[in-house]
C-alpha cells in the first residue's frame, strides 16, 4: 500500500502504525467527500472473511460499484468470495490487479524463485478448495471456514 499514491495514504499509515499487527484490515473508502479509512474486525482472516466484512461495512449504504484490488493472482478467489457475499445484490464490481512492478510477486520467471512458485502453488490450491467450499450452503460455508460470530 505504501507504493500506491492516494489521497490519505499518509492518514493509512499513521492508522495502521496505531494497529497491532494482528488487527491490520482496513476498508478505504473514496467518494466525493474525501478518504475514509475503516479499521474492521472479520469474522475470520482469510478472503471469504474479508468479503463478509466488506458486506457488514457496505450494508447500511450500500454502493452502486465497488473496486477490488489485488494481485493479479489472488484476484481470482477474490472474485469468487466477493460474487458469493454479494450474490443478491446489484453491486457493480470492477476487479482490478496491483501494477506488476507494485506486485509481491513477479509473472516474468516466476517458476524460477521458490518464494514465487510456493505462493503461486498455494494460491492455486485455495482457489481450488474456494470453488468447492462456495457451491455448499451458507450455513455450511461458516461451519468449513469456522467463522466467529
Amino acid at each position: 500500500m505504501p507504493t500506491v499514491d492516494f489521497e490519505g495514504g499518509a492518514a493509512w499509515i499513521v492508522e495502521r502504525d496505531r494497529t497491532a499487527p494482528g488487527e491490520r484490515h482496513f476498508f478505504c473508502e473514496l467518494n466525493t467527500s474525501g478518504v475514509h479509512i475503516q479499521t474492521v474486525r472479520l469474522r475470520r482472516w482469510n478472503t471469504y472473511g474479508e468479503m463478509l466484512g466488506l458486506r457488514g461495512y457496505l450494508e447500511g449504504d450500500m454502493p452502486r460499484s465497488v473496486m477490488i484490488v489485488s494481485t493479479d493472482v489472488h484476484l481470482r478467489r477474490a472474485a469468487l468470495a466477493f460474487e458469493r457475499v454479494f450474490r443478491d445484490t446489484p453491486v457493480e464490481v470492477r476487479y482490478c490487479p496491483v501494477p506488476a512492478r507494485n506486485s509481491s510477486v513477479r509473472k516474468e520467471c516466476w517458476w524460477t524463485r521458490s518464494a514465487d512458485r510456493k505462493f503461486v502453488i498455494k494460491e492455486i490450491v485455495k482457489l481450488a478448495g474456494y470453488r468447492a467450499i462456495l457451491m455448499m450452503p451458507d450455513w455450511a460455508i461458516g461451519r468449513v471456514m469456522r467463522l466467529k460470530g
